[in-house]
């Protein structure tokens, strides 16, 4: 039951955040997933979109190099974390936020270095990643904790990937997942 309202507490703020026809469309089939029990967490790119614009960032479709965004939320608020290559320049940025208008950009000040970090990253083979909802027998008994979604963009094409609360499981796809999280957090913060 616990679970049942927490679902219907994010669809609640999703639907709050929506504006067109066409995303309260996307919104009643993700509901109607969600009581069959289908959905992948609550992926709504055009939510991701409309927030990206807010921020000044370009579509990630859009992006013809590579490009990582990280979205993370949990009952704390939420952040974007962005690692793209443009114009010659590897950039990263963060941003807090509470609500589509209430953002803040953090400064970062990475504890590693960038080629260490291209390094640690390529190690990681998003080929094979796959979405947490995709594990087979996979339930997910966690409460709380946090909500991750991974996109990212590279010559073979965009991938997106979520997760709630990896480190809280024991099988190989929750476990690497949390590996890239803690290594994603020791460049953006640590």
């Amino acid at each position: 039951m616990q679970k049942t309202l927490r679902h219907i507490t994010i669809l609640i703020f999703i639907a709050s955040q929506l504006q067109t026809n066409g995303q309260a469309l996307l919104l009643d089939t993700l509901k109607a997933q969600h009581e069959r029990q289908e959905y992948p967490f609550i992926i709504i790119p055009a939510y991701y979109e409309q927030l990206s614009k807010k921020f000044g960032l370009s579509e990630i479709k859009n992006n013809d190099s590579f490009c990582l965004r990280l979205w993370t939320g949990s009952m704390f608020g939420y952040n974007l974390s962005t690692f793209d290559y443009k114009n010659g320049y590897w950039n990263s940025r963060s941003y807090n936020y509470f609500s589509d208008t209430s953002i803040k950009e953090v400064k970062l000040n990475p504890k590693i270095s960038t080629s260490e970090f291209l390094n640690k990253l390529l190690a990681f083979n998003f080929d094979k990643f796959i979405s947490q909802y995709q594990i087979k027998g996979f339930q997910d008994n966690v409460d709380d904790g946090t909500w991750y979604t991974l996109e990212i963009i590279k010559k073979k094409g965009y991938r997106v990937f979520q997760y709630h609360s990896p480190e809280s499981y024991e099988d190989n796809d929750n476990k690497q997942f949390a590996e890239l999280i803690k290594m994603l957090d020791k460049f953006f913060y640590k």
